[in-house]
């Protein structure tokens, strides 16, 4: 029997906030829109749902009817880890609300919501949370691959800052994973992505939040050198400051230059000072002026606009060198697209190091900065045109390239059980004995994969 003679029972089955919808439906095209154009797929039927419920209901049909999985929080992967062709998507993107608990600052937020979603409601109350730097991506992907914000070096990984996941697992129930309730859940979903259940309900430690003072500068490409060492002489200077270095073609000249994008959340007297050796290279001021958390994480919204393909293609480094930067510049001329950034994300490091190694799954806390290639262009024709050029400027690093990686980053078409060590590392082992538990049969298999150990 085919599933389709299923679908009417389904729909029952469902709440009156679910739906289940097929390609004849109205509303299907819509579902299956993704941030990244070639991260769409065409899937056999997609479950938008309501509740919890809903998704223990979804996950028995596929179970049923043999039908693959995938999850679908913001439809911000563009490897396509929330699509699948011809198989079920399970859509959390009904579930957006977002409550906060002034009194204990939980920030409770629905699996399907974005960082545009909890930033807002958080700060009704005075509060954040380390979320992600573009406000339309969903917070779900990026949380449970660990998560890097502007606010990680005053309070760490997203991961960090997770108190409780509510989540339902390959066999349909419904958990709660905390320290005290599934610990071994709750661990291993601290970083092991979405290898062990949907989670629907995520609560995180809010904390009290200034305004922050926000630079854009912009410096030649000519000015590589003393860029590099103005870079490598202000990170790890204060844990309330962070800067992005990022080669782009910023409109409406598109012309290569080195953004120095400089964050402090403090004075504005104080970020003056910490970013001086920036300040005495006298770049054009693109922006400089004190914002509030809730702006600040909209800022890189334009330069990563809904619609075009993309790919991302990163690695862990450990410095930020002349020879390095002079290379990625040269590598990254080769190709003309308007579309492309490369990005040393150069957070203050010391309390994501803090935590043991073990504490959680996240697999790499050493005194090593994400590196990230990102580019956005409208014809299938180039995909691998833009792949090979986003290799050749990983190749550029060098040196100064350790191999490993950062999941939520990790590019298209990686073959991803060879890079599981580079992406978990020591803490693979623990993470295939955990997924045995609770999905011994892979049932949650789309996407940066976790093979569940074997049974002995």
């Amino acid at each position: 029997m085919s599933f389709i003679d299923d679908v009417s029972s389904l729909r029952k089955s469902l709440s009156s906030d679910g739906e289940a919808l097929l390609p004849v439906d109205e509303g299907y095209e819509t579902a299956i829109k993704r941030w990244a154009a070639n991260a769409e797929r065409r899937a056999a039927i997609v479950v938008r749902v309501g509740n919890a419920a809903d998704v223990a209901v979804a996950i028995k049909f596929a179970r049923d009817h043999t039908l693959p999985v995938a999850v679908c929080g913001g439809g911000h992967s563009p490897a396509g880890h929330s699509s699948l062709e011809g198989g079920l998507v399970i859509d959390l993107r009904k579930l957006k609300k977002v409550t906060v608990d002034p009194a204990t600052r939980i920030i409770k937020a629905g699996g399907g919501a974005t960082w545009f979603d909890v930033d807002a409601a958080a700060a009704q109350h005075g509060l954040a949370t380390v979320g992600g730097t573009v406000s339309h991506t969903g917070i779900g992907g990026l949380t449970l691959g660990g998560g890097y914000g502007w606010l990680s070096g005053l309070h760490g990984l997203t991961c960090d800052n997770v108190v409780r996941f509510d989540v339902v697992t390959a066999d349909g129930r419904e958990l709660v994973a905390s320290e005290t309730s599934e610990p071994d859940l709750f661990w291993a979903l601290r970083g092991g992505g979405q290898n062990f259940g949907v989670v629907t309900t995520f609560y995180y430690q809010g904390h009290p939040v200034t305004d922050a003072h926000f630079s854009l500068v912009a410096l030649p490409t000519s000015a590589f050198e003393p860029a590099a060492i103005a870079a490598k002489s202000v990170l790890g200077r204060n844990p309330k400051s962070s800067l992005a270095l990022i080669l782009a073609r910023p409109p409406p000249a598109h012309v290569t230059s080195i953004l120095c994008c400089m964050i402090h959340f403090g004075t504005s007297e104080e970020s003056r000072e910490i970013f001086k050796p920036i300040w005495d290279l006298g770049p054009h001021v693109v922006r400089d002026e004190r914002v509030p958390y809730t702006v600040l994480n909209t800022f890189q919204d334009p330069m990563v606009p809904h619609g075009l393909r993309r790919l991302m293609y990163s690695y862990l480094v450990t410095d930020i060198t002349v020879d390095a930067l002079r290379d990625v510049v040269e590598a990254f001329d080769k190709n003309p697209n308007p579309n492309v950034m490369a990005v040393f994300e150069l957070f203050h490091l010391d309390k994501i190091m803090s935590v043991d190694h073990q504490a959680t799954a996240f697999g790499n806390r050493r005194n090593e900065t994400s590196f990230m290639i990102t580019a956005g262009w409208p014809s299938a024709e180039d995909d691998d045109a833009q792949l090979a050029w986003a290799k050749s400027v990983g190749a550029a690093l060098g040196s100064i390239n350790t191999g490993r990686r950062y999941a939520n980053y990790v590019e298209n078409g990686l073959d991803a059980p060879k890079e599981a060590g580079n992406i978990w590392g020591a803490n693979l082992a623990r993470l295939q004995q955990i997924k045995a538990v609770y999905d011994p049969t892979n049932f949650f298999r789309h996407g940066r994969n976790i093979a569940p150990a074997p049974k002995s």
